[in-house]
């Protein structure tokens, strides 16, 4: 995405920088951009909002909060960092926009591709359980674990429910919207407790992480971050194993989820203890993330090419007659 030239040079100012400091690195909602300073590497990012929501600033702020708190506490993040200001985030505005300027450490290493089996081993899919398991052991103890909180204050950062009714809104196709309602449904009479309940990261896919030369996790991209079910992390990992992963020769489609599964949470379990209720509603949400990801991809692939139709004609055909996303026993 472009940023105006006068923005950049404005937020490159708030954080002591230059344009020319600045190194382009991509993005759809917004630009991110590299920088250095004394000896390190950091990025910059640039997102433009819509005038008239109070509360885009504070959310990211929330966000930065827990980032830091995971950080702090151990977790190898993309570390939020202040701007020479001492704010978690900057804003410039002008007639049509705000921007919203943030800053994070930049993770060294990179991504995985789970497509190929060479990449990836049974050590990696245990690391990346148990980065997932320290990230929610850290949410039950911090002290903000839902979007009413204990003091009756409200919080920016949205939650299942918020997700839910905006996923409603956005879905175009009257079958799935009317799946997504009725998915939302058995989702309410869960229980929401700290046990189970608590901020995650929510999109925590092997793009959102960087792995480095000695296989150390480094999670990034907390934009989605949101009150949810711990659960919900976990299906993410199976749904993009089985959407990406790759068997390897020999090797049968269920046996290597299997195989990964059970790899991810003697990882997960190392850090965190998930009561066995949970894992019996995976299905659940396993089609919660196939649903809002056909939503997200239906709209996103303006002109998809085979492999991309081929998917979402795969996924409706799954969420319409209700055919499980995987076929293996939790």
């Amino acid at each position: 995405m472009k940023i105006d030239p006068k923005i950049l040079s404005e937020a490159a100012k708030l954080y002591g920088l230059s344009i020319s400091d600045l190194r382009p690195l991509g993005g759809m909602e917004g630009m991110a951009l590299e920088f250095r300073r004394e000896g390190k590497d950091y990025v910059l990012k640039i997102t433009p909002r819509d005038k008239g929501d109070s509360d885009q600033t504070r959310q990211i702020e929330e966000k930065s909060e827990f980032v830091d708190y995971l950080a702090e506490n151990g977790v190898r993040v993309a570390e939020p960092v202040p701007s020479p200001a001492g704010n978690w985030v900057e804003v410039l505005e002008t007639d049509e926009k705000i921007y919203l300027i943030s800053a994070a450490t930049k993770a060294a290493g990179k991504h995985v591709e789970i497509y190929y089996a060479s990449q990836t081993s049974l050590v990696f899919f245990q690391d990346w359980g148990r980065v997932t398991g320290q990230m929610h052991a850290l949410a039950k103890r911090y002290p903000f674990w839902q979007k009413t909180q204990d003091d009756g204050s409200i919080s920016t950062i949205t939650d299942w429910k918020g997700e839910h009714q905006f996923f409603q809104g956005w879905c175009r196709h009257e079958g799935i919207r009317q799946k997504w309602i009725e998915l939302g449904e058995k989702i309410e009479s869960l229980p929401q407790t700290r046990e189970g309940f608590g901020l995650i990261h929510n999109d925590l896919h092997p793009w959102n992480f960087m792995v480095d030369a000695g296989g150390q996790i480094t999670v990034i991209d907390f934009d989605v971050c949101a009150y949810h079910f711990f659960i919900k992390d976990i299906a993410i990992a199976l749904f993009f194993a089985n959407w990406n992963g790759r068997p390897p020769k020999g090797q049968s489609k269920d046996d290597y989820l299997t195989s990964f599964f059970r790899s991810f949470m003697t990882g997960y379990s190392f850090e965190n203890e998930l009561e066995g209720f949970w894992f019996a509603q995976l299905p659940l949400f396993l089609r919660h993330h196939q649903i809002l990801l056909h939503t997200v991809f239906s709209d996103e692939w303006k002109k998809p090419n085979p492999w991309q139709a081929n998917a979402l004609q795969k996924w409706e055909h799954q969420i319409l007659k209700d055919i499980p996303v995987v076929s293996i026993q939790f």
